[in-house]
């Protein structure tokens, strides 16, 4: 939410970062650490590995496309912004080291998961604690006094989600004890014949 209002300011496109910020919202789901993925194998006894490990590749090449065009766009429209100055006068390597330690955050879990030190569930929650120090100690973004609120925010996001959930594991656990997939299996076989069936 706070991205739009720094891009304008910096000069862009309202429509332009608008866009790009919606399109690229969309990783979060398919990268990994992915909320999205772990519930739906939680719900599902989907591998979250194997989901994780499907969700790289699509990832990796939306996120190239998305730099192409903002490269074509800018270089079309101008890029003469005092921000952007600042970091080209920086050069890549800076601004990589830079972002060094958030950078790291999808090394570190997909390392705990295909090493086996944790379970996919159980590096979403050390990527969450990694998040919270490099953001307080390192990057200082986060003071302590904002903990409260992001905790709040956390709650007010997840809590639905949760109500959600249970009431889908409760469904299916119902689903399974009234054997109705079984049942539905029954008529179709005792009512169509050859391929449809």
């Amino acid at each position: 939410s706070m991205t739009i209002p720094l891009l304008i300011r910096m000069g862009y496109d309202k429509v332009f970062v608008t866009a790009i910020v919606a399109v690229a919202g969309g990783l979060g789901v398919i990268i990994p650490p992915s909320i999205p993925f772990i519930l739906f194998g939680m719900a599902s006894g989907a591998s979250v590995g194997k989901m994780f490990m499907a969700g790289i590749i699509p990832g990796i090449l939306i996120a190239l496309l998305l730099m192409l065009y903002a490269l074509y766009y800018c270089k079309k429209h101008g890029e003469d912004h005092a921000e952007v100055s600042v970091l080209h006068e920086k050069g890549f390597v800076k601004v990589f080291l830079d972002s060094f330690w958030a950078l790291l955050t999808p090394v570190i879990i997909l390392g705990c998961i295909y090493s086996g030190i944790a379970s996919p569930t159980e590096a979403a929650v050390i990527s969450v604690f990694y998040a919270l120090i490099i953001s307080m100690c390192i990057y200082r973004t986060l003071k302590f006094r904002d903990l409260k609120g992001v905790l709040v925010e956390a709650i007010r996001t997840f809590a639905p989600i949760l109500f959600i959930l249970s009431a889908a594991v409760a469904f299916s656990r119902i689903i399974t004890l009234l054997q109705i997939p079984e049942m539905a299996g029954d008529f179709i076989l005792s009512t169509f014949s050859g391929k449809v069936a």
